[in-house]
């Protein structure tokens, strides 16, 4: 593997300071029904053609009459090692409540359901400003280690109500598989949905801290990209080099290395998936974390920013990236001076917007310059303000002045939860 370097974003202020993953394609058998799976009494179904519906009658009784299979989130599966069995997703039907909930089925190859899966809500109905969308992702992963496959779901719903209509979201649905039937894990179920703005099969296995076992179906990378990674990480790892070349000043004793961590996720939200690296193991000064983006022409990795790894990303594409030192004129501990960046989808690059910095009066008596604190700038008088750098303008702004700016950075975005994981051998190894 050759690697490339295009360092897209520069040290700015100096002076400063599986999408859906498919498993179990396979030859279709009849589905055995699990033990301990209540059965229920055969139905005869038409020969005439293989598109032949089950009795409606029996789909009447688990409520199914009338969905809308969603072809391309159900699939043929072998989950409890005797056979496979299709999992199958439903939209709400046409004259259903319009706050009906999807549904998910374990059924034979007749249609002859084998189970209903649980769902999140009381009745299957959501709240009354929540609608369904869409199904996103639906993987078949072993997240528990116990050798069998579990079930991943991300489902994306509208507001139709209230402060928030027009917006949407997402929620993260963790099937366990106990090796006769699929039991909902509501608490972690909650807690991924809680954590991830916008959920992937890979940010959730992140969550779970399983490690990266497969490629994405779709990362718009090629499939050579995760070997890639490996191999630009274990650069890392053993050779302590970034892929550019640039050695690592490695202060540790080799038994922390899983200090530093890595993600493989589309942050840019670009459509393609990028490495994230976060390197800790070092003086203060040499910390970094870096995005690279791959490109697929030439096989090789392009560093597509870089900054010290206090890094919070956002969905509009702006980056928060913490000063390596507080050693500028307030000293606070409840602030940190701290750049700003956006991202630039026209250069696929991030951009620097402002630096923010400090002056705490009780800290410095004057500025760098001798001059004396604006003390008519202190409306609220805490003795507090704060330094906006943008471009070569300079701003000063109290601390209702100075919110109303930040907002305005991350109006109506979310935080973006990345899915680090520990760089660990282990690790590393999954993506091969």
């Amino acid at each position: 593997m050759i690697f490339c370097m295009r360092r897209k974003s520069m040290v700015f202020w100096i002076g400063l300071g599986l999408c859906a993953v498919l498993a179990g394609c396979g030859s279709r058998d009849e589905g055995k029904i699990p033990e301990n799976v209540e059965q229920e009494i055969a139905v005869e179904h038409s020969e005439a053609s293989e598109e032949a519906e089950a009795d409606t009658s029996y789909a009447e009784d688990y409520g199914l009459s009338g969905k809308q299979r969603i072809e391309d989130q159900s699939f043929e599966v072998d989950l409890f090692g005797n056979g496979t069995v299709n999992f199958v997703s439903y939209a709400p039907g046409e004259g259903e409540n319009a706050y009906m909930d999807v549904v998910f089925a374990l059924q034979n190859s007749d249609g002859v359901v084998l189970q209903m899966l649980e769902g999140t809500r009381e009745d299957n109905l959501r709240a009354a400003a929540e609608v369904f969308d869409a199904i996103s992702a639906v993987a078949f992963r072993d997240y528990d280690g116990d050798g069998d496959k579990d079930v991943l779901i991300i489902a994306g719903y509208s507001y139709v109500q209230g402060p928030d209509a027009g917006s949407g979201f997402s929620e993260v649905r963790i099937y366990q598989n106990t090796g006769t039937r699929l039991a909902l894990q509501r608490e972690v179920s909650s807690d991924a949905t809680s954590a991830l703005v916008e959920p992937t099969i890979d940010s959730v296995l992140g969550f779970l801290n399983v490690p990266y076992a497969e490629d994405s179906a779709v990362t718009g990378n090629g499939k050579g990209f995760r070997e890639a990674c490996a191999q630009a990480l274990w650069d890392i790892y053993a050779g302590k080099c970034f892929p550019d070349g640039r050695a690592m000043e490695y202060t540790g004793d080799g038994s922390d290395l899983d200090d530093n961590s890595f993600a493989i996720f589309d942050v840019d939200g670009d459509g393609r998936e990028e490495l994230l690296v976060n390197y800790v193991t070092t003086a203060v000064a040499g910390m970094l974390g870096v995005v690279y983006e791959y490109d697929t022409v030439n096989n090789c990795f392009q560093e597509e920013f870089v900054e010290f790894p206090t890094l919070t990303f956002y969905d509009n594409g702006v980056v928060f990236a913490g000063a390596s030192h507080n050693q500028g004129m307030s000293n606070r501990e409840d602030f940190w001076p701290y750049s700003v960046y956006q991202y630039d989808a026209a250069s696929d690059s991030y951009e620097p917007a402002a630096y923010v910095d400090a002056w705490d009066a009780a800290y410095w008596e004057t500025d760098y310059n001798g001059n004396a604190f604006p003390e008519e700038l202190d409306k609220d008088g805490d003795r507090m303000i704060y330094i906006l750098y943008e471009g070569e303008q300079e701003y000063y702004l109290d601390g209702e002045e100075y919110q109303s700016w930040r907002a305005a950075y991350l109006e109506g975005a979310n935080e973006i939860a990345v899915p680090y994981v520990p760089l660990t051998e282990e690790q590393i190894d999954a993506l091969r």
